[in-house]
C-alpha cells in the first residue's frame, strides 16, 4: 500500500511539473501587430469575399489632404460601374 501511495505522488508530482508553462515566451517577430499599418488592403489582384469589403490604407504623410476611393466589379473600372468616394482621412 505504502508503495502505490509513492508511486501516486511521484506521478502526480511529474505531471503536475511538464504542465506548466513557462513564465516568458520569446518572439522572433518585433511585433504581433504593426503599430501603424503598413500596406493596403485587399492589394495585389486579391479577390474581396467579404460585403461589405474592408478598405485599409496606411495613413498619408505630411501635405495628405484626402484621399479618393474607388469600388468596382471590373478590373477596367468603368464610370457606370464605379463607386467613388472621398475620404478625408484614413480609415
Amino acid at each position: 500500500m505504502k508503495r502505490i501511495a509513492i508511486l501516486v505522488a511521484a506521478l502526480m508530482a511529474a505531471s503536475g511539473a511538464l504542465a506548466q508553462l513557462p513564465a516568458e515566451q520569446h518572439l522572433d517577430k518585433t511585433a504581433l501587430r504593426p503599430r501603424y499599418r503598413q500596406w493596403m488592403q485587399p492589394v495585389g489582384g486579391v479577390v474581396v469575399t467579404q460585403n461589405p469589403p474592408s478598405l485599409l490604407w496606411p495613413a498619408g504623410g505630411e501635405g495628405v489632404t484626402g484621399y479618393r476611393v474607388e469600388l468596382s466589379p471590373s478590373p477596367e473600372f468603368p464610370a457606370e460601374r464605379t463607386l467613388v468616394s472621398r475620404q478625408p482621412w484614413a480609415v
